[in-house]
């Protein structure tokens, strides 16, 4: 058996082995699918594709992945930043905790 891989590592075989008749059904997975990386190395990939198979696109985006896959970037990256965020707020939380604690552990001592 083959060894699984995430969708976003896969999908850059898939895209690049598919045919324009199946673009269209590509495309509909990738912008269907939760993508959390990659996101350029798929848009780029996909953009060579859109060219060769769809000269006559100005934006090189068949179907709209590529702007989903922007869209979806974005997405990625504001929730990576507010977990970011929200561990920097734990960790702030959890010395200011201390800090109390070992302040009331000396005035404790002090009486």
């Amino acid at each position: 058996m083959a060894e699984r891989r995430p969708f976003h590592e896969t999908i850059i075989n898939i895209i690049d082995r598919c045919f324009m008749t199946e673009m269209e059904m590509v495309g509909a997975l990738i912008k269907r699918t939760k993508i959390t990386e990659n996101h350029d190395k798929i848009a780029a990939l996909w953009k060579i594709k859109s060219d060769t198979f769809f000269p006559s696109l100005t934006d090189g985006d068949a179907f709209g992945v590529i702007a989903d896959l922007m869209e979806q970037k974005r997405e990625a990256e504001a929730e990576a930043e507010a977990e970011e965020m929200a561990k920097r707020d734990e960790a702030m939380l959890g010395e200011q905790v201390r800090r109390e604690e070992r302040l009331m552990r000396e005035d404790a001592l002090e009486r």
